[in-house]
């Protein structure tokens, strides 16, 4: 219930800047609309390359603008302030996860976000309909909904990590863009891993960022050979990286007392 009413309160406050999150959602779609001029000018006369095709690379770029909505967040950064300006010692005395309700209170930006987003992805897919082929089963787009939230939880264990590392460094924001990099190329948001060189792709198939982004999107596109296997691997990394959560948080608690904060 506290939960519910620390989303509550959050969104109560983001809808007073609806107008914010309208502005930022339009330019998060520069980059996107940006590569993928960059594509179809590489594509020139061609009808596709390596399977991608003019309309694969316009719902690749828009869903991961919008898939960001629903996966990312950046609620690590918050955690680390947290942790660094002492507002954790009310959850250490309280019934009440920090880093869960940071995760929490970020999902209202991100639901208002995807609300905005949907008539202007509409309204895309409607001007590109004539080169926009999407046919999703029924059982594609239930694995497509298991994965974004399987590909959410990834995420957001490793911006757990990314905040409870300020019980040891000073500043967070370091290890969290470093963490954005690595999520942007080896999660696909930058290019299709399968374009990527093979030794980039090797290291994509065995880092966890590729389980958050880029397989909700290889199952849209049908562009996975094995979507269950893909699912069971997003299942694998949750226990893997939840276990190292757990870990590191025993650890970084133990420092805090130590030296008596």
């Amino acid at each position: 219930m506290k939960y519910l009413r620390t989303f509550l309160l959050a969104l109560q406050s983001e809808f007073m800047s609806r107008a914010n999150i309208i502005g930022w959602f339009l330019v998060g779609l520069i980059p996107s609309i940006t590569l993928i001029m960059v594509w179809f000018a590489i594509l020139g006369q061609r009808t596709s390359i390596n399977g991608f095709t003019k309309g694969d690379f316009i719902v690749y770029y828009i869903f991961t603008t919008v898939c960001w909505y629903i996966v990312g967040g950046t609620f690590g950064r918050s955690v680390g302030n947290s942790i660094k300006n002492g507002k954790i010692n009310t959850s250490l005395i309280k019934p009440y996860d920090i880093v869960l309700g940071q995760c929490v209170q970020e999902q209202a930006w991100k639901a208002l976000s995807i609300i905005v987003s949907i008539p202007i992805t509409f309204v895309i897919f409607y001007l590109f309909r004539n080169i926009i082929h999407i046919s999703l089963s029924f059982e594609q787009l239930i694995l497509l909904i298991i994965s974004l939230i399987l590909g959410g939880i990834n995420f957001a264990l490793t911006e757990a990590l990314v905040g409870i590392s300020a019980f040891w460094v000073t500043e967070v924001w370091p290890i969290a863009q470093v963490n954005d990099i690595m999520q942007s190329l080896f999660g696909g948001r930058y290019v299709p891993l399968m374009l990527l060189p093979v030794p980039v792709l090797f290291l994509s198939n065995i880092l966890p960022f590729k389980y958050m982004f880029y397989v909700p999107l290889s199952i849209l596109l049908s562009k996975t050979l094995n979507p269950l296997l893909d699912i069971g691997i997003q299942f694998l990394y949750i226990f893997i990286l939840f276990g190292i959560y757990k870990i590191v948080w025993k650890s970084g608690i133990k420092k805090y007392e130590s030296v008596g904060i």
